[in-house]
């Protein structure tokens, strides 16, 4: 069966730090079928979504052994993202983190393509369904990007701007 170990330590620590291994009991799972794929790419993700944390993978099947880290956290999660789609617009992504009482981070980029790109995450945790705090980010995104273009008299004659010419790439 394929295990996975997640190994998470937030300050400089003895040791190895926490070590999770999942063997499901044949008593109540008789069959039980695990996708290594599918677990390698959430655990490269949780290496995205938690700055510099070491996570690794081992598939007992195969032996394959992987190892993520990733010291830019999101931004390097951006640039895999990216790389994997069409040319950017700009050369560096637009960073942000913020703490107060709730922590945000988040990163934007601006590329060739023709549609918008949205991941977000909670407490680790994909929201594929979307939520407030998506349509809260859409809304103050494009309200931000207008604010500029009519602060600085970037307005291009005859055109309206919508969110959605916003948020395109």
């Amino acid at each position: 069966a394929a295990e996975a170990f997640y190994s998470y330590v937030k300050r400089a620590a003895r040791g190895s730090g926490t070590t999770v291994f999942f063997r499901p009991d044949p008593v109540i799972f008789p069959k039980v079928e695990f996708d290594p794929q599918i677990i390698r790419e959430r655990l490269e993700v949780a290496s995205y979504l938690h700055r510099g944390v070491k996570v690794s993978f081992e598939d007992e099947t195969t032996g394959q052994k992987d190892v993520f880290q990733h010291q830019e956290g999101l931004v390097d999660y951006l640039k895999k993202i990216v790389a994997a789609r069409s040319g950017t617009v700009h050369d560096a992504p637009f960073t942000l983190e913020k703490e107060n009482g709730v922590k945000i981070e988040l990163v934007l980029q601006w590329t060739e393509s023709t549609d918008e790109h949205l991941r977000s995450y909670v407490n680790g945790i994909p929201t594929g369904s979307g939520g407030t705090h998506e349509n809260g980010l859409r809304a103050g995104l494009g309200k931000a990007v207008r604010n500029y273009i009519e602060t600085h008299n970037l307005s291009p004659k005859g055109v309206t701007l919508t969110a959605e010419d916003i948020r395109e790439g």
